[in-house]
């Protein structure tokens, strides 16, 4: 049970690196967001199974524990995904905002 939470919190720092550097545009490419959004469901797979053997642990103080840990893994996936999501959001909008302003340039250029 150890190996799959430090598996979770290996898999929860690769992604705040992802989302990083997403949000500091060094790397805005649909690969990352899809490999952004590919560890998002891996963490979270890997979170339900960790939540599934905590519930099976014989041993109450070690259930309890490994309960507080699945918590603390979901609320930062959340958090991973709100930020994500928010990113992908701002980069939907700037992209239209740039076709925007090109097609309006088009258009001025085709008018005169």
């Amino acid at each position: 049970m150890n190996n799959l939470y430090k598996h979770a919190l290996k898999q929860e720092k690769t992604l705040q690196e992802d989302i990083t550097k997403f949000e500091k545009e060094e790397d805005i490419s649909v690969g990352i967001q899809g490999q952004i959004s590919v560890g998002l469901t891996s963490l979270k797979r890997t979170i339900d199974d960790y939540e599934g053997l905590a519930k099976r642990e014989m041993i109450l103080v070690k259930q309890e524990k490994a309960f507080s840990n699945v918590s603390k893994l979901r609320e930062n996936y959340i958090g991973l995904k709100n930020q994500f999501d928010r990113l992908k959001q701002r980069e939907a909008n700037k992209m239209s905002q740039n076709n925007r302003i090109e097609l309006l340039g088009r258009r001025h250029n085709a008018s005169t």
